[in-house]
């Protein structure tokens, strides 16, 4: 399991290999418009020719590996890769292939998706393939499967419980060496849980749970997912926060999945829902910061909750005890402690403390200005600091 990626990348190169899907929505076609939804440059090598539509697969022409493999060495012989996502591989001279060129080139993050088992159940490899699969899987970074391919990884029944599924995900992450997305989309229930597993840790890196999408069409949501994921931590090197990102995004491609209108079957997510309002109005229909202030509704809810809180609203704070008088001259901010108080350095009751200009652009040394319109009070950072100024015992500041 490599751990390398290439910091700050501002558009990184993204090389997709996976079959086709004419209609759009899942293989290559699902990974470029992923990788390009999150930002990076994407490139893709053919594993497989698949005609299938949002009913179902019709039939699968796989080339010569001769071919393949030349598309790899072509790829990698002129474009440096920061991340490389693998997506469907039909046999096994086409897992050996792509593992032996992997091994090879070795980039600096590699995402796989094991395409194993259809949406139905039916299994879409045969028994050597899947062997041969199980010994490119060392090689990636991140193995993202779905609950029945993460039964097969773990030579386990599908699992039908969140513990479960951990539990499969921790076997499978030992196993292979490798990062493992648990994903509970197939689970029943309202819910859909995630988990990112590394080896050696019991506990998860992070754990996501939310509310499931109402919509039938979620055909190449694993794709996406596992595309996306490769793009942001290419960009970042944050694997918590690039598998949040990408959730965060799929979601929204699950929400406005139902206004594509494509097919007749499960449809395609709606892989640039973020840009719609863009094209549509000019301009974004939500301000970011607008979007910031609803997202951490939860968190100002539980603040606003606050016994603290709750009192310094409705005025009913009880008055803590002074333990100094803070005055300005123009230059100085100046503590005169109260008798018997416990002074203004926290040490004793006859010290004045005094804070004197800095040396320019007109700040005051320890001195913080709240933002804001003028004529607002400066409060020394000194006396926000000091729990004693506010009469509460040391270590209890703030709590």
């Amino acid at each position: 399991m490599t751990t390398a990626h290439s910091d700050s990348l501002t558009v990184p190169r993204v090389l997709s290999i996976a079959g086709t899907d004419p209609t759009g929505g899942a293989g290559q076609a699902a990974d470029l418009k992923s990788i390009a939804a999150m930002g990076g440059y994407g490139m893709n090598v053919i594993t497989a020719v698949v005609a299938q539509n949002t009913t179902g697969v019709i039939d699968i022409h796989t080339p010569p590996v001769e071919i393949l493999r030349a598309q790899l060495e072509a790829v990698s012989s002129d474009v440096t890769l920061d991340a490389v996502k693998v997506g469907m591989l039909g046999s096994v001279d086409v897992i050996e292939t792509v593992r032996d060129w992997l091994a090879e080139v070795k980039p600096p993050v590699t995402v796989v998706d094991p395409v194993m088992v259809a949406t139905a159940g039916g299994r879409l490899l045969k028994a050597e393939a899947e062997t041969a699969l199980m010994s490119l899987l060392p090689l990636a970074d991140l193995i993202t499967p779905n609950l029945p391919e993460l039964a097969v990884l773990a030579d386990a029944p599908t699992a039908t419980t969140w513990d479960e599924a951990l539990e499969q995900g921790r076997s499978v992450a030992e196993r292979f060496g490798a990062r493992i997305l648990v994903k509970g989309g197939h689970l029943p229930g309202s819910r859909t849980p995630d988990a990112l597993l590394e080896p050696g840790r019991t506990e998860p890196v992070v754990t996501f749970d939310d509310p499931r999408v109402e919509t039938s069409n979620t055909h190449g949501t694993g794709c996406s997912l596992s595309s996306a994921i490769a793009t942001l931590i290419a960009r970042t090197g944050d694997w918590a926060g690039a598998v949040g990102a990408a959730r965060t995004w799929l979601r929204g491609a699950l929400e406005h999945a139902d206004s594509l209108n494509v097919g007749h079957g499960n449809g395609p997510v709606h892989h640039f829902h973020h840009v719609q309002s863009v094209l549509e109005h000019g301009e974004s229909s939500e301000r970011f910061t607008d979007a910031l202030w609803r997202d951490c509704a939860g968190v100002r809810r539980e603040i606003n909750e606050l016994e603290f809180i709750a009192q310094l609203a409705d005025g009913s704070l009880p008055p803590r005890r002074s333990s100094g008088t803070w005055t300005r001259t123009c230059s100085t901010w100046t503590c005169t402690p109260v008798p018997g108080g416990v002074g203004c350095g926290g040490t004793g009751g006859d010290r004045t403390r005094v804070l004197r200009r800095g040396s320019g652009g007109g700040r005051h040394r320890g001195v913080r200005s709240s933002p804001g319109a003028a004529g607002r009070v400066r409060t020394p950072s000194a006396f926000r600091s000091d729990p004693h100024l506010h009469g509460l015992p040391v270590g209890s500041h703030g709590q």
